[in-house]
């Protein structure tokens, strides 16, 4: 949250790039889902820890009726209590609570607080430097942000002004959202606020909204031909493709495919001898196992290769050539330690940056590694590695790497062109 507030208040300083518009908003979406998540992990211990669920209902229901049936003159506490014990009542009350509209309630209170007490002092950073627009039919989410935007460091419980509804508050918040004070109806600010942000990530999502002045999140429009407006080159290009112009014609046939897909997979798994369903014990889930297919013959050109590329470079170590690339460019001086304080000398850490790429590069592991040689263990490459990549680093490596392996592009200018990352 401490680097999500860093980085938002950077770009009231600086001209917003692309990289850093899309990087806020794939952490705003991310902050919006954690919401979620926690508000429902939270609501889920809190109501879960005190609830026994109740077994066979019928059997206590029956029980009952068959006890009042018998003693219609009777109290409840003489006649129905020695047969069913009174905490098996107040566990159904609590599963009854726990399955109804409180268990949605306590949810959405604990996502209220969490958003208010911890993760709201983001908003106004991000609605003062990104901004969102739509030109379908997600203008209410747009109208509702500008809103919000306008009473964001107000502190009025509820909304001066009339604000969107329909798009914006589904009927399991009305509820929440929309109270009844004094004979007149009011919206509350914060649980309004947090429908707007859900509706903004499931838009933001699939591009119903899109960011000014963003890559990942760029207006759709733009990835469209120019000349998409016109009726005629619009029908070719759907030619092209072999695409129906009809959304539910293309929905369609994709359903199609899958029931087909799904239903001969669901009459040919049975009987395939390489796959078996377990059934556990005391659990209605399935568990489907593969076994391990036998490994293919070679491709009869493998050898040939093999054979071609022996003849002319011989038997390379691909670790020496690794070492001998670091020679050339240098490529180990981008891993800095992610500190403030180096005890090794860049000599002694040369190697060991060497050994942790290697280690990567070839999925071989740390551990093999560091069987493999004598002269550094396993606690040093672990903590180099740890301490010293990152994917700045592993981007300015490769980057110098490439830039001198490939041929110089001359300019007309004379000029080398040299790959950014």
């Amino acid at each position: 949250m401490g680097f999500f507030v860093s980085l938002a208040y950077k770009i009231t300083r600086i001209r917003p790039i692309p990289e850093v518009i899309d990087n806020i908003v794939q952490m705003f979406i991310d902050m919006i889902h954690r919401i979620d998540v926690r508000a429902e992990k939270q609501r889920d211990d809190e109501l879960l820890k005190d609830l026994m669920r109740v077994d066979g209902k019928n059997q206590v229901l029956f029980r009952l009726a068959e006890v009042i049936m018998n003693n219609p003159d009777g109290t409840i506490r003489d006649v129905i209590f020695p047969v069913v014990k009174p905490e098996t009542f107040h566990n159904l009350i609590a599963e009854k609570e726990a399955s109804g509209p409180q268990y949605q309630r306590v949810y959405q209170r604990i996502m209220k607080e969490k958003y208010t007490h911890h993760y709201r002092r983001i908003l106004p950073l991000v609605l003062e430097n990104i901004t969102f627009r739509s030109d379908n039919r997600f203008q209410p989410i747009i109208k509702a942000l500008s809103v919000i935007r306008h009473y964001i460091s107000t502190s009025y419980k509820y909304f001066p002004v009339d604000v969107p509804i329909n798009g914006i508050v589904t009927d399991s918040w009305t509820y929440m959202v929309i109270e009844d004070t004094d004979g007149e109806t009011k919206i509350n600010r914060k649980y309004y606020e947090i429908c707007v942000l859900q509706q903004l990530e499931r838009a933001l999502k699939c591009k119903d909204v899109w960011v000014e002045g963003s890559y990942t999140w760029r207006n759709p429009s733009e990835d469209l031909p120019q000349d998409w407006t016109d009726e005629d080159k619009r029908s070719s290009y759907y030619q092209r493709l072999n695409q129906p112009m009809s959304a539910q014609c293309f929905t369609e046939n994709i359903r199609q495919e899958m029931i087909t897909a799904l239903s001969e997979f669901n009459r040919n798994m049975p009987g395939d001898p390489h796959i078996k369903i377990h059934l556990p014990k005391n659990s209605d889930r399935g568990l489907i196992g593969v076994s391990k297919l036998k490994a293919q013959p070679d491709p009869p050109n493998i050898a040939l290769i093999k054979e071609a590329i022996g003849e002319r470079y011989g038997m390379l170590d691909l670790l020496d050539i690794f070492a001998e690339a670091d020679k050339l460019v240098g490529f180990t001086k981008f891993f800095t330690h992610s500190g403030t304080k180096e005890v090794r000398s860049r000599e002694a850490l040369r190697p060991l940056i060497l050994l942790d790429l290697f280690a990567e590069g070839t999925n071989m592991g740390i551990n093999r590694i560091a069987n493999a040689n004598i002269s550094h263990s396993y606690k040093e490459l672990l903590y180099v590695r740890k301490t010293y990549f990152s994917s700045e680093a592993l981007r300015n490596a490769i980057g110098a790497v490439v830039n001198e392996i490939l041929p110089a592009e001359i300019h007309p200018v004379g000029k080398r062109k040299y790959l950014r990352f």
